[in-house]
């Protein structure tokens, strides 16, 4: 009975916490992976692989196990931009827009978390992966969107009306080719994972005095599998497959750290998740059974996906959660928690799951 007390205690502390910080508007940074599974998350049970900043993030926060997102990368990504599922935003299916060259996202069409957040007043960036516009074509597509400031990298570049669909660059982790503000170039030398990152801990110093919304989608460990700067003398496809995997933990770090040592981070929500499984020709053992990636798959290593919350002085530390979370949803909690108003004339299938993030021990809404 006291310790049921205790913890009613500290909930309604949190909640007034909560309330008061909703006027302050909180920091949100949305960190999205690219083809990683719970089976390679060692807080999640992975077996020969250690992830100790990832750890400590769930540590510091909530480790949810039933969060769904798309079995692959393109419905994944617009259903969280759009807070809408594929049959409704219209991507269905994953499209290489600047390697392919057909179609692309357009800011007319559909809602967007950036230009949402910017309506309650957030600086916001982006840098990694996109992949759904032709930045050749439309170079200020993500200020469309609703992002201030972005660092990405360009997709494939082909020229689709080239008898051989000429390669432009494809290049996302050495000597990458990047698009800025400044447009885009090769960084011959670095690797790409870095500089996105330096560019997010740059937003963040140059904004610690404003709210800022961060939406973070890493290009790592997406193949093609290569070395990195931690683990230069990886040669095989495992070998570099936990070589990225290990990268995404340190870059990580580098978030938390730099969060801390700004003291923001009690006013910092982060959610860091996958767009679904690991590449289907990988595999680890998670609990003692080996798991085969299930990208592009509907079963659970497809689209169940790790998924972590932490917010310091906020949520209680150590919590895992069992509740039903879907990637439609973020759009709509991100959008409460900035106070904001969802955009009008569109149709959301998500739901706000705030109240969930400051109880996991509660369910959301959604029917099992």
């Amino acid at each position: 009975m006291a310790i049921t007390k205790i913890y009613i205690l500290a909930l309604l502390i949190s909640a007034c916490t909560f309330s008061s910080c909703a006027l302050d508007k909180p920091n949100i940074i949305f960190i999205l992976l690219d083809d990683l599974g719970k089976e390679w998350i060692s807080c999640y049970g992975a077996e020969d692989i250690q992830t100790p900043h990832i750890d400590r993030l769930a540590e510091s926060g909530i480790q949810f196990s039933n969060v769904y997102s798309m079995p692959q990368c393109t419905p994944s990504r617009v259903c969280f931009l759009t807070g809408q599922y594929p049959f409704r935003n219209g991507w269905v299916n994953h499209w290489d827009v600047p390697r392919w060259g057909l179609g692309y996202f357009d800011w007319k069409m559909n809602p967007s978390v950036g230009r949402i957040m910017k309506t309650a007043g957030y600086k916001t960036a982006i840098a990694g992966k996109w992949q759904i516009n032709d930045f050749r074509i439309h170079p200020n597509a993500l200020v469309k969107h609703g992002f201030d400031d972005f660092c990405m990298w360009t997709g494939g570049e082909t020229d689709p009306l080239s008898e051989h669909h000429t390669m432009m660059s494809d290049k996302r982790y050495w000597d990458p080719y990047i698009h800025t503000k400044d447009g885009s170039r090769s960084y011959p030398g670095k690797f790409g994972p870095d500089i996105y990152n330096q560019f997010i801990l740059d937003f963040i110093s140059n904004n610690k005095d404003n709210p800022f919304f961060i939406y973070y989608p890493m290009t790592l460990p997406h193949g093609p599998l290569v070395h990195t700067p931690l683990h230069m003398n990886a040669e095989s496809k495992l070998d570099k497959h936990k070589a990225m995997v290990n990268y995404i933990d340190y870059l990580l770090g580098k978030v938390v750290t730099h969060l801390r040592d700004l003291q923001l981070s009690e006013r910092t929500l982060i959610v860091f998740t996958s767009d679904n499984g690991t590449a289907g020709n990988i595999s680890n053992n998670r609990n003692g059974m080996k798991v085969k990636g299930g990208k592009m798959k509907t079963t659970e290593n497809g689209v169940n996906t790790p998924f972590i919350v932490s917010w310091p002085g906020h949520i209680l530390d150590n919590q895992k959660s069992d509740a039903l979370i879907d990637f439609s949803d973020l759009l709509p909690t991100f959008s409460e928690l900035a106070g904001a108003t969802l955009e009008a004339g569109y149709t959301y299938d998500g739901i706000s799951v705030v109240s969930t993030f400051l109880n996991p021990q509660t369910d959301t809404s959604r029917n099992w």
